[in-house]
């Protein structure tokens, strides 16, 4: 469509039609943006209810599940159920109306909308499912009018296998410090890059033995990890491949995880929280002092935690780590019952128990239907 209107303004006015055409093109995408609610992924609504109704012929599914964000799956799956009248389990890995990364750039009505649109999620679900009790207990007080019951957590959870005999406990010739995960939206390395600075300036023979590492996305914030000290004590070591990633967890001295201090953070428990605890390794915690992850971490050991924005309390954090991993106390934690609790497989057992719940209550519908059905044939 730009190519056409491009040769168009071409020979209206001269003006070359490449040009024009890379002009059109990123203003078509703009309103192609703003029209796509509640993200780009909406696009592909219509082929994909089409090829879930052709695999429903194939397989007569039982019931449907839909994980967000993106949010644009629970609108495809709300059509779904529609559509062929199956159950529904919806699954949010992140808020929808209290969506940290959001901004504040939301108009009324994208909020409207987006409030709206999750009501009509609940309403027709069957469980709604959060990776948090904290979630759960949100979801349960602004949907008053919904039983409770229907509301349920399952957490993330981490894989077992991922560390299977990846972790190096020998003594290290550097402590090493990791955070692997992306920074996006307002989830940013400052108050760690400060901390950290901190420590090596008031800690002699840190500078040469501490390094730093990041894993993962790093965004706008190269240039400000870069710089942040001279040599190489903070390194970018960019996207890693899942096995990478686990192996370079469980090998660090030290694990970070960054939460932002915002305002709906306190719903946020990131995957990497259970990954790290999974690895065994110390856990340098920068989370909200009353969000999930600080409840959530509250139950295990080797976990120091601070304030996200707290720069001092963090550099205090990074000392106390350093010394005792010189005095050769910095060990891994062992396993624990609760550590079991987190896996992926106890996680999906239940889930899973979620999925029989509500297609056994189908089919005990259906029969109670065709019973009817029969009795009123009979007479």
């Amino acid at each position: 469509m730009s190519r056409r209107v491009a040769g168009v303004i071409h020979r209206a006015t001269g003006v070359d039609s490449r040009r024009a055409r890379a002009g059109l093109e990123w203003r078509f995408q703009r309103v192609f943006n703003l029209l796509a609610f509640p993200d780009r992924n909406i696009w592909r609504m219509g082929a994909a209810i089409q090829r879930i109704v052709e695999l429903n012929r194939r397989h007569r599914f039982d019931a449907v599940i839909s994980s967000g964000m993106p949010y644009s799956d629970h609108v495809i799956a709300l059509a779904v159920r529609q559509l062929l009248r199956l159950p529904w389990i919806a699954d949010f890995r992140d808020p929808w109306v209290e969506y940290i990364h959001a901004g504040t750039s939301a108009g009324r009505l994208e909020r409207r909308l987006t409030a709206w649109t999750e009501a009509a999620v609940v309403r027709r679900a069957a469980r709604v499912v959060s990776v948090n009790d904290a979630m759960t207990r949100r979801f349960q007080a602004r949907y008053r009018c919904v039983q409770p019951s229907k509301f349920v957590t399952v957490e993330n959870g981490f894989d077992p296998d991922d560390f299977s005999g990846a972790a190096d406990t020998r003594a290290h010739a550097e402590f090493r410090l990791l955070h692997a995960g992306s920074f996006y939206g307002r989830r940013t390395p400052a108050t760690l890059l400060a901390a950290f600075r901190r420590f090596v300036e008031r800690t002699p023979g840190s500078a040469s033995r501490a390094r730093l590492a990041f894993a993962g996305r790093v965004g706008d914030h190269v240039a400000s990890i870069r710089s942040a000290m001279p040599g190489d004590s903070i390194r970018i070591l960019g996207q890693l491949s899942h096995a990478a990633a686990a192996r370079a967890t469980a090998e660090a001295d030290v694990n970070v995880v960054i939460l932002p201090n915002v305002p709906g953070g306190e719903l946020d428990s990131t995957a990497k929280i259970y990954e790290c605890l999974g690895s065994g390794r110390p856990l340098l915690a920068l989370v909200p002092e009353r969000g999930a992850a600080a409840q959530t971490l509250k139950q295990f050991d080797g976990v120091w935690p601070c304030d996200p924005d707290d720069v001092e309390s963090t550099a205090t954090a990074i000392g106390d780590l350093y010394r005792r991993w010189l005095m050769g106390t910095l060990t891994p934690r062992p396993a624990t019952a609760a550590l079991a609790s987190i896996t992926r497989r106890e996680q999906t057992r239940r889930l899973a128990g979620l999925l029989d719940a509500i297609t056994e209550s189908r089919r005990a519908c259906l029969a109670a239907r065709s019973d009817r059905s029969l009795g009123g044939h009979v007479r």
